[in-house]
């Protein structure tokens, strides 16, 4: 009876899910992007006044941002993990070696084989990306090789503990080919399937692909210094390695278990990085908001009315009049770290202070010269930008 209504439980909760699916996505982007803005304006010390009519672009921004998040820390701590449970450890030349009779995973065996060299390489890319040298890049390649050949070690032993050998044949220096059909894939006892070989490393590398394109995301906007976020960098791939271990053992049976994993992990990453990364401008909140032009680190010029120049004169902020009937002024080398509500939340020179949207004219960001050298986000080195 028991038995009965827990199954009848479970395909309730199967059915609640195949129906809000997309509610429950969205809930989900809301989610990271609105801890993303709350930790943010957390760090600010600021939160903005919002209407109702306003409402809806906080919905957008919250939505847009947690899309952003999601693409980042979906690569980096759910897709590794799947990709291992339904490429690898659930495939038929893994599956008597890595999984128990009952078909669930054993986890000694899927961190070692899967986990030991995922760990090695996710260590040796944040290197390389921290420190973005060619010999830091060359250590993440030979780490890449030897996850491949040791991966390629596991499938050619569990495929050849797959070949029966009769008791006249034990005995014997040269054994002749003795052939058994497993699924209909014939493997002899001196041939490995070349093409399911290649196809299972493909897809492990995939999935080494795939958290160094997170990494070099993250990398990217958040610009970390290995001296100093040492600590977090390591936090981040052990982090980065338990999400995707428990993913790959739970996502086959128990999948809702395996994206609460993701999802918390990515949680925790999110607010470990605002609490170990002191400095402001190297964290990823403020790295993401300034994608929308908003945030520390982007100089603006502001174009204020004449009666917001009242204000920022009382501040002993650094103005200058142009040219205008109205008495307008300008101020540079601002920033504005918020625009959501009715006001702007600005910082320049050395104070924060808000003024209503009313007596700010105009913005303007400074675009990066043409003779300006871009750096790679790679390597050590620079480029010219196109003309």
């Amino acid at each position: 009876m028991d038995a009965a209504l827990k199954a009848d439980k479970q395909e309730g909760l199967d059915e609640f899910w195949k129906k809000n699916l997309g509610l429950l996505s969205w809930m989900v982007l809301l989610f990271f992007g609105g801890s993303l803005l709350g930790i943010y304006y957390a760090s600010i010390g600021y939160f903005p006044e919002i209407d109702w009519q306003a409402s809806l672009s906080y919905l957008f921004a919250m939505s847009a941002i947690g899309l952003i998040m999601l693409v980042i820390y979906g690569l980096l701590l759910f897709v590794p993990g799947w990709i291992w449970s339904e490429a690898l450890v659930h495939h038929y030349l893994m599956e008597e070696t890595v999984c128990r009779e009952d078909e669930s995973p054993r986890k000694g065996k899927v961190f070692v084989i899967f986990g030991f060299p995922f760990i090695l390489t996710v260590v040796a890319a944040h290197w390389a990306l921290a420190t973005r040298s060619f010999s830091a890049w060359s250590v993440t390649m030979s780490a890449v090789i030897f996850s491949a050949a040791w991966v390629c070690r596991a499938l050619c032993g569990a495929t050849a503990s797959r070949i029966p050998l009769s008791s006249s044949q034990k005995g014997q220096k040269t054994t002749p080919a003795v052939s058994v059909q497993v699924r209909k894939v014939k493997i002899n006892q001196n041939e490995i399937p070349l093409m399911d070989l290649i196809e299972r490393l493909g897809f492990f590398e995939l999935s080494l692909l795939s958290s160094i394109a997170s990494l070099a995301a993250i990398h990217y906007l958040a610009a970390q210094d290995p001296r100093k976020d040492a600590w977090m960098l390591a936090i981040c791939s052990l982090v980065m390695v338990v999400a995707n271990f428990l993913v790959a053992i739970y996502f086959r049976d128990k999948r809702r278990t395996a994206v609460v994993c993701a999802v918390a992990s990515a949680f925790l990453l999110l607010v470990l990085g605002n609490i170990l990364v002191t400095r402001r401008e190297a964290q990823l909140p403020c790295q993401i908001l300034r994608l929308f032009g908003v945030g520390s680190g982007q100089s603006v010029t502001l174009i204020l009315t004449k009666e917001a120049a009242e204000v920022v004169k009382l501040e002993d902020i650094p103005f200058e009049p142009i040219d205008h009937k109205d008495g307008a002024v300008k101020v540079e080398a601002a920033e504005i770290l918020s625009r959501l509500g009715s006001e702007y939340f600005l910082h320049a020179y050395g104070k924060r202070f808000s003024l209503p949207k009313a007596m700010v004219l105009s913005w303007s960001v400074d675009d990066t010269p043409k003779e300006q050298l871009c750096p790679l986000p790679f390597l050590d080195v620079q480029i010219c930008p196109l003309k």
